[in-house]
């Protein structure tokens, strides 16, 4: 077969999507020394390996058009034609390079922007309203990260359950709990970077409104003055301009501490030196920081939502309501003020992060790779 996969996300920060590609891409010629591979994107250089059946194809944006959605497309279905692919995969979730002369096949992480449309962009929702539901046609199989979102992606955009697989997402392997001293020295180090000095509670995610931050922040005000609580709050993640509603609830408040993004090697030691990692979210298509916090053997209190339930099972504790503070103030003081219950949190984390790996994702992908082809002979 020869597989071109559409990887932009190569060239972008560390978050969600651009973790999802690079994980993937690098398991896949672990597994597959037979098939020829063309990773499309944007920057020259991307690729985080070397492999005799991998090929990078580079094409570039226009100086006039940086949202690569027009003046890219002609350039890119030129390239299609000359390489003739037997199939094309997109792991951005957009589809508008698809045309009929390869199988199509999309990666569509979750349907939050029909869900929880509030929480996206104007031309998020364009795209998604627009030009996802128009080429829906053009698409010959949908992967998805759950099966919450397989469910909702059969809704919103009327695909048929036979053409949606789930596909288990996983932690990378630099997600670990950190045993030696020269790591647990570098854990330190990275506290003092951020001015934490005290036990804190951590939460990650862009703060954007489905991910719930402002019923952690009311929670965590509420135990620091009637609790009594010695802990910081520390929050991560990218800071959309459309955030200033929840910026409102901590700026320059002395106990809650907002460290913008962070490399993956940050987040391991704020992940291991946590008392818990709460993640209130409203909705996920899979909640790769869960499985993260988990791997670090970090004690977890999230939503009972979505995917969430699937990727934690019993290894954390689940909020029935995410937008209720009362019951997350409980949460969290069960977690923070016995040890017995956080050891055991940790262990069973660890043991359920075990169950997922990319290996097994690009086993998978792979899989429907060669069940489509089979499929359309």
């Amino acid at each position: 077969m020869r597989i071109g996969i559409i990887a932009d996300a190569l060239d972008a920060k560390m978050t969600g999507i651009s973790s999802y590609t690079h994980c993937l891409i690098s398991a896949l010629p672990e597994i597959d020394f037979k098939n020829e591979y063309f990773i499309i994107h944007h920057k020259l250089g991307g690729l985080p390996f070397k492999a005799a059946n991998f090929h990078e194809l580079v094409i570039p944006t226009s100086w006039f058009d940086p949202n690569r959605t027009i003046s890219r497309l002609y350039s890119f279905r030129s390239c299609l034609d000359h390489y003739k692919l037997d199939i094309l995969h997109d792991l951005t979730g957009s589809a508008i390079w698809f045309n009929r002369k390869q199988i199509n096949i999309q990666s569509i992480h979750d349907a939050s922007c029909f869900t929880v449309p509030e929480s996206h962009t104007f031309i998020n929702r364009l795209i998604n309203n627009h030009f996802l539901k128009r080429t829906i046609s053009s698409i010959d199989h949908v992967i998805t990260d759950s099966y919450a979102s397989k469910k909702d992606i059969g809704k919103y955009l009327n695909i048929p359950e036979t053409k949606i697989s789930v596909i288990y997402l996983a932690a990378d392997s630099g997600f670990s709990k950190l045993t030696s001293p020269d790591d647990l020295d570098e854990a330190k180090m990275v506290l003092e970077r951020h001015d934490i000095h005290q036990p804190f509670i951590f939460s990650l995610g862009a703060l954007v409104a489905r991910k719930n931050l402002i019923t952690l922040i009311k929670s965590f005000l509420y135990l620091k003055e009637h609790q009594h609580i010695p802990h910081k709050l520390v929050l991560t993640g990218m800071r959309p301009k459309r955030s200033k509603k929840l910026s409102g609830f901590y700026d320059n408040h002395p106990d809650i501490i907002f460290t913008g993004y962070v490399p993956n090697r940050e987040l391991v030691s704020l992940y291991n030196s946590a008392s818990c990692f709460v993640f209130p979210s409203l909705y996920e298509g899979f909640g790769l920081p869960v499985l993260e916090a988990m791997q670090c053997g970090c004690p977890v209190i999230t939503s009972n939502v979505s995917s969430l339930p699937e990727v934690v099972g019993d290894a954390g504790l689940l909020l029935k309501d995410p937008l209720s503070v009362i019951e997350l103030n409980g949460l969290i003081m069960r977690v923070i003020s016995d040890q017995a219950l956080s050891s055991n949190l940790s262990i069973q984390g660890l043991i359920q992060a075990k169950k997922f790996s990319w290996r097994k994702c690009a086993q998978g992908t792979l899989a429907v790779y060669q069940s489509v082809i089979n499929s359309q002979k």
